[in-house]
């Protein structure tokens, strides 16, 4: 993403890039001057709770195992 290179979000995007939180336009862009979209927003949040299950008390629930005791057939 080389229109990030000449500002101070330089660092926290390339480590946001690295863990999977953020990816470029289809164009290879960051563009850091556009306002943050809610699906953007969105995305983000999902992918930081999806990842770390313990963020907001977000819980994975178990699968259906029918030799479960108790779990409806």
């Amino acid at each position: 993403m080389g229109d990030v290179a000449s500002t101070p979000y330089t660092e926290h995007v390339a480590k946001g890039q690295v863990l999977g939180l953020i990816e470029s336009y289809h164009d290879g862009t960051f563009r850091p001057a556009q306002q943050i979209t809610r699906a953007e927003a969105a995305k983000i949040i999902y992918i930081i709770m999806i990842s770390n299950p313990g963020v907001n008390g977000y819980i994975v629930l178990p699968t259906h195992d029918s030799s479960s005791p108790g779990m409806p057939e």
